[in-house]
Protein backbone atom coordinates (compact mmCIF):
# COMPACT_ATOMS: atom_id res chain seq x y z
CA UNK A 1 0.00 0.00 0.00
CA UNK A 2 2.93 2.61 0.82
CA UNK A 3 4.39 1.63 -2.34
CA UNK A 4 1.17 2.25 -4.37
CA UNK A 5 0.65 5.34 -2.47
CA UNK A 6 3.85 7.07 -2.57
CA UNK A 7 4.45 6.55 -5.94
CA UNK A 8 0.68 7.88 -7.29
CA UNK A 9 1.88 10.78 -4.54
CA UNK A 10 5.52 11.45 -5.41
CA UNK A 11 7.52 9.18 -7.57
CA UNK A 12 8.64 5.58 -8.10
CA UNK A 13 12.05 5.86 -6.41
CA UNK A 14 10.02 7.55 -3.10
CA UNK A 15 6.93 4.66 -3.19
CA UNK A 16 10.13 2.48 -3.23
CA UNK A 17 11.68 4.16 -0.08
CA UNK A 18 8.74 4.60 1.70
CA UNK A 19 7.44 0.90 1.25
CA UNK A 20 11.56 -0.29 2.46
CA UNK A 21 11.32 1.79 5.65
CA UNK A 22 7.82 0.64 6.43
CA UNK A 23 8.97 -2.71 6.54
CA UNK A 24 11.89 -2.42 8.34
CA UNK A 25 9.14 -0.68 11.31
CA UNK A 26 7.30 -3.34 10.64
CA UNK A 27 9.72 -5.88 11.57
CA UNK A 28 11.61 -3.75 14.41
CA UNK A 29 11.26 -5.47 17.93
CA UNK A 30 12.49 -2.37 20.22
CA UNK A 31 9.15 -3.05 22.29
CA UNK A 32 7.29 0.37 22.89
CA UNK A 33 9.59 2.11 20.21
CA UNK A 34 7.67 1.72 17.23
CA UNK A 35 3.92 0.93 16.63
CA UNK A 36 1.57 1.26 13.92
CA UNK A 37 -1.91 1.38 12.77
CA UNK A 38 -3.84 -0.40 9.63
CA UNK A 39 -6.92 0.82 8.21
CA UNK A 40 -8.73 -2.00 6.81
CA UNK A 41 -11.76 -1.72 4.22
CA UNK A 42 -12.46 -5.50 4.30
CA UNK A 43 -9.22 -7.86 3.66
CA UNK A 44 -7.85 -4.24 1.49
CA UNK A 45 -5.56 -2.36 3.02
CA UNK A 46 -6.80 1.79 2.94
CA UNK A 47 -4.31 3.04 4.60
CA UNK A 48 -1.49 3.03 7.95
CA UNK A 49 0.51 4.92 10.32
CA UNK A 50 3.67 4.49 12.27
CA UNK A 51 4.75 5.76 15.33
CA UNK A 52 8.56 5.69 16.90
CA UNK A 53 10.29 7.11 19.27
CA UNK A 54 12.50 10.13 19.38
CA UNK A 55 14.90 9.93 22.51
CA UNK A 56 15.97 13.52 23.92
CA UNK A 57 18.33 12.53 26.30
CA UNK A 58 17.53 13.63 29.92
CA UNK A 59 13.92 15.21 28.92
CA UNK A 60 10.79 13.33 27.96
CA UNK A 61 10.67 11.46 25.00
CA UNK A 62 8.70 12.33 21.83
CA UNK A 63 7.05 10.35 19.08
CA UNK A 64 7.57 10.32 15.41
CA UNK A 65 4.54 10.00 13.18
CA UNK A 66 6.06 8.75 10.37
CA UNK A 67 5.34 7.43 7.70
CA UNK A 68 1.16 7.85 7.04
CA UNK A 69 -0.19 6.68 4.18
CA UNK A 70 -3.82 6.50 2.93
CA UNK A 71 -4.21 4.68 -0.63
CA UNK A 72 -5.52 6.62 -3.25
CA UNK A 73 -8.55 5.22 -3.59
CA UNK A 74 -9.20 6.01 -0.08
CA UNK A 75 -7.96 9.59 0.44
CA UNK A 76 -10.17 12.28 1.46
CA UNK A 77 -12.60 9.97 3.23
CA UNK A 78 -11.15 10.40 6.87
CA UNK A 79 -8.85 7.52 6.72
CA UNK A 80 -5.91 9.78 7.71
CA UNK A 81 -7.64 11.59 10.23
CA UNK A 82 -8.80 8.21 12.33
CA UNK A 83 -5.12 6.45 12.13
CA UNK A 84 -3.51 9.81 13.29
CA UNK A 85 -6.27 10.00 15.76
CA UNK A 86 -5.72 6.37 17.14
CA UNK A 87 -1.89 7.04 17.05
CA UNK A 88 -2.75 10.35 19.41
CA UNK A 89 -4.52 8.22 21.28
CA UNK A 90 -1.72 5.66 21.83
CA UNK A 91 0.36 8.78 22.85
CA UNK A 92 -1.78 9.64 25.16
CA UNK A 93 -2.40 6.66 27.56
CA UNK A 94 1.24 6.14 27.59
CA UNK A 95 1.83 9.27 29.03
CA UNK A 96 3.64 11.32 25.81
CA UNK A 97 2.82 14.77 25.55
CA UNK A 98 4.31 15.60 22.27
CA UNK A 99 4.37 13.81 18.54
CA UNK A 100 6.41 15.42 15.43
CA UNK A 101 6.11 14.62 12.17
CA UNK A 102 8.28 15.91 9.24
CA UNK A 103 5.66 16.39 5.82
CA UNK A 104 3.59 19.08 4.55
CA UNK A 105 2.32 21.78 7.05
CA UNK A 106 -0.83 22.23 5.14
CA UNK A 107 -1.58 18.16 4.98
CA UNK A 108 -4.31 18.20 7.20
CA UNK A 109 -4.60 21.32 9.90
CA UNK A 110 -7.20 19.92 11.71
CA UNK A 111 -5.15 17.06 13.05
CA UNK A 112 -3.49 19.05 15.30
CA UNK A 113 0.07 19.36 13.90
CA UNK A 114 1.74 22.87 13.38
CA UNK A 115 4.96 24.22 12.01
CA UNK A 116 7.92 23.89 14.78
CA UNK A 117 11.68 25.06 14.57
CA UNK A 118 14.37 22.65 14.68
CA UNK A 119 15.53 25.05 17.67
CA UNK A 120 12.24 24.58 19.71
CA UNK A 121 12.70 20.62 18.58
CA UNK A 122 15.86 19.69 17.07
CA UNK A 123 15.65 16.61 14.56
CA UNK A 124 17.75 13.94 14.69
CA UNK A 125 19.65 15.16 11.33
CA UNK A 126 19.26 18.29 9.22
CA UNK A 127 16.32 18.59 7.39
CA UNK A 128 16.04 19.22 3.64
CA UNK A 129 12.87 21.14 3.86
CA UNK A 130 12.97 22.76 7.00
CA UNK A 131 9.34 24.55 6.86
CA UNK A 132 8.10 20.80 7.03
CA UNK A 133 8.75 20.12 10.75
CA UNK A 134 5.84 19.61 12.47
CA UNK A 135 4.54 19.12 15.96
CA UNK A 136 1.35 18.13 17.94
CA UNK A 137 0.86 18.26 21.90
CA UNK A 138 -1.03 15.45 23.16
CA UNK A 139 -2.16 17.13 26.25
CA UNK A 140 -3.09 20.48 24.99
CA UNK A 141 -0.17 22.20 26.66
CA UNK A 142 2.11 24.50 24.86
CA UNK A 143 5.49 22.46 23.51
CA UNK A 144 8.23 22.88 25.65
CA UNK A 145 11.13 23.80 23.99
CA UNK A 146 13.85 20.58 23.86
CA UNK A 147 17.53 21.37 24.85
CA UNK A 148 19.26 18.37 24.26
CA UNK A 149 19.29 15.95 20.84
CA UNK A 150 16.75 14.12 19.37
CA UNK A 151 17.83 10.35 17.88
CA UNK A 152 15.81 8.20 16.50
CA UNK A 153 14.93 4.70 16.20
CA UNK A 154 17.85 2.85 13.83
CA UNK A 155 15.19 2.59 10.52
CA UNK A 156 15.21 6.52 10.27
CA UNK A 157 19.24 7.23 11.30
CA UNK A 158 19.45 7.94 7.82
CA UNK A 159 21.01 11.90 7.08
CA UNK A 160 19.34 11.34 3.48
CA UNK A 161 16.04 10.26 4.77
CA UNK A 162 15.69 13.90 6.59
Amino acid sequence: MFKETFTALESAEEGALIARLTLELAGLSEGPDVFGYVALDHDRIAGAIFMSRLRTGDEDDLFLLSPLGVHPDYQRQGVGRALISAGFDSLRQMDIAVCVSYGDPDYNPASGFDSVSEDVIPTPHALSMPFGWIVASMDGKEVRPVSSPTRCVATFDDPSLW
